[in-house]
């Protein structure tokens, strides 16, 4: 390995600082979930930092990526920028409680949930199935780990709901303005 790729290589490994900048997909949150891994097994247990700024995506592997968030020893720190839509609200969440920030320009929006098929008829029967399970799932997370009232949460459900970084804070979203 020449000097030049080895002191690239340390410099990434001494950076505890990770990115969602896109859609919530596979190959996005693969990415984020072995580095975190990688991060959980230093001895120090230094913190670990994710900036969000995503539309949201796939549940199932937003789920994941919070399921080793939540496992994961080191301080999670999540800062929220830009938008923080749908799945990736879970996400700026998983952050470690008095560590979830967002800034001062940033918005949450929160939706009802998506099934986005045209299959056939018994397979739409099995999404609607699954997607009121990640509903159910998304909205116990929400309100178990902020102070949104049920009644906005109910809202957004109806349709799009826009939350600006004060109203996120006001509501427990994230803790501090960054």
């Amino acid at each position: 390995m020449t000097k030049k790729r080895k002191n690239k290589k340390q410099r990434r490994d001494k950076s505890r600082v990770l990115h969602l900048f896109k859609e919530i997909n596979s190959e996005s949150v693969e990415k984020i979930i072995m580095r975190l891994l990688e991060l959980d097994r230093d001895r120090k247990r230094r913190p670990i930092t994710i900036y969000i700024n995503s539309p949201g995506g796939f549940t199932g592997d937003g789920w994941a990526l919070v399921d080793v968030m939540e496992k994961c020893r080191c301080s999670i720190k999540t800062i929220g920028v830009g938008e923080i839509c749908s799945m990736a609200l879970p996400i700026l969440l998983a952050g470690t409680q008095g560590r979830r920030y967002i800034s001062k320009r940033a918005f949450v929006m929160i939706h009802p949930v998506s099934i986005g098929t045209n299959d056939y008829v018994s397979f739409v029967k099995s999404r609607i199935l699954n997607a009121e399970q990640y509903e159910k799932l998304y909205d116990d997370y929400v309100l178990d780990r902020s102070d949104l009232p049920k009644k906005i949460l109910e809202e957004a459900k109806a349709k799009e709901k826009w939350l600006t970084a004060k109203e996120a804070i006001k509501y427990g979203l994230a803790d501090k303005e960054l």
